[in-house]
């Protein structure tokens, strides 16, 4: 065999190898089961007390209700975006805004009716796109006509965050804890936490925040009667006790009171400039 012929047959064999070897790769990619991505569960606790009111608010100079939408714009923007990542044909995530107790408005009602996504419960991939498209837009206008009804009727009950949390059969289980998927809840409240119809104290150890408490009980705290929510994430913001003073101490209360709860991950920050607060959202929810 001359040296050329031997040449061409080692040259030819070393090609059929690198082919056979890119085909068995492809194989092998084609194999691996694709990545399953862990759904998201969303939901965002609205305080409809007097915190909205602009004489409330400390001189703040954006109001409540700008604020409170630059939150839930920074959630939809982080909702879609994992949608899309996930497949928008079989994506199952879910997006809800809460209050509690629930308003006695019909008008507010009706709005929030539009305000809860279930991905799982659309079919349709097309409609699942269509109601992403639009999310941003609706839940903008239907918050802000929220928020502009609770100010002409004033009428501040407050907001039962406590009860949400450690009544007996709690809403927090059933509304905001999924199995399997990744439960993120947010609570815009200015700290202040209470409802007239729930007011109980066990020492210095309370089921409400007021000024009065916060000034005047030095080792303060919230009763947690309950545990076992290590599969739920919270971020508290809008944190605006009125005084600068009050502020670390509120946040150290409501620090304390998810972690006696069994909240693992969790975030509790004060009001501030949107994109200053964004930033704060952005690495919570990236920091998985």
């Amino acid at each position: 065999m001359n040296k050329r012929k031997f040449y061409f047959i080692a040259v030819t064999g070393l090609l059929l190898m690198n082919v056979l070897v890119c085909i068995s790769c492809g194989t092998e990619k084609k194999d691996e089961p694709a990545e399953v991505k862990t759904p998201i569960n969303i939901s965002v606790f609205l305080d409809l007390s007097d915190r909205l009111d602009s004489t409330c608010n400390g001189g703040f100079p954006v109001s409540q209700m700008t604020r409170d939408t630059a939150v839930v714009n920074a959630l939809v923007d982080y909702f879609v975006t994992t949608c899309v990542e996930h497949k928008i044909s079989e994506n199952k995530n879910r997006f809800q805004i809460l209050f509690h107790p629930t308003p006695k408005t019909s008008d507010i009602m009706s709005l929030a009716a539009n305000l809860n996504i279930d991905m799982a419960k659309i079919s349709n991939p097309a409609d699942k796109k269509k109601k992403l498209v639009a999310m941003k837009d609706e839940f903008s206008k239907s918050l802000t006509q929220i928020y502009e009804q609770t100010l002409r009727d004033k009428k501040w009950i407050g907001s039962d965050i406590w009860g949400f949390f450690c009544n007996k059969n709690a809403k927090v289980d059933n509304l905001c804890i999924r199995e399997g998927y990744r439960n993120i809840m947010v609570i815009l409240t200015d700290g202040y936490i209470y409802h007239k119809d729930n007011m109980q104290q066990d020492g210095s150890s309370y089921s409400y925040i007021l000024p009065s408490l916060v000034n005047n009980v030095p080792d303060l705290s919230l009763m947690a009667p309950r545990t076992g929510l290590d599969s739920l994430e919270v971020m508290i913001l809008e944190i605006n006790p009125g005084k600068p003073l009050m502020q670390s101490k509120l946040i150290s209360v409501l620090e304390t009171w998810l972690k006696d709860m069994g909240v693992k991950r969790y975030v509790v920050s004060e009001t501030g400039m949107p994109s200053d607060t964004r930033t704060i959202i952005d690495n919570f929810l990236q920091g998985e």
